[in-house]
């Protein structure tokens, strides 16, 4: 979980992700040549709103479109808890809400 919103979030969930996925291809001896999906969530539960880019693309200074191709993309899912009120989550009751 997040409690203030930072530019480095999303170079720490790209090697959250990649640790995952690495993970599963060898310490679990995952033997095919895909992986099941990995979708990285983030929880952040600070007073503001979230501000943090969510894909480090947007962190990179402009690139040419020649190396565009070479920056990860992975996005990451905002879990924002201040966007939502007791009220809207307590019908919900499951574990994120």
């Amino acid at each position: 979980w997040n409690t203030t919103p930072a530019t480095s979030c999303s170079f720490r969930t790209l090697a959250w992700w990649k640790t995952c996925c690495v993970d599963l291809c060898t310490r679990r001896g995952f033997a095919t040549s895909t992986l099941p999906p990995v979708v990285p969530i983030v929880l952040y539960n600070g007073r503001g709103r979230w501000t943090a880019p969510r894909t480090v693309v947007n962190v990179v200074e402009t690139m040419s479109r020649s190396l565009a191709p070479y920056c990860p993309r992975l996005r990451y899912v905002l879990l924002d808890e201040g966007q939502y009120t007791e009220r809207q989550l307590a019908p919900l009751r499951n574990l994120v809400a």
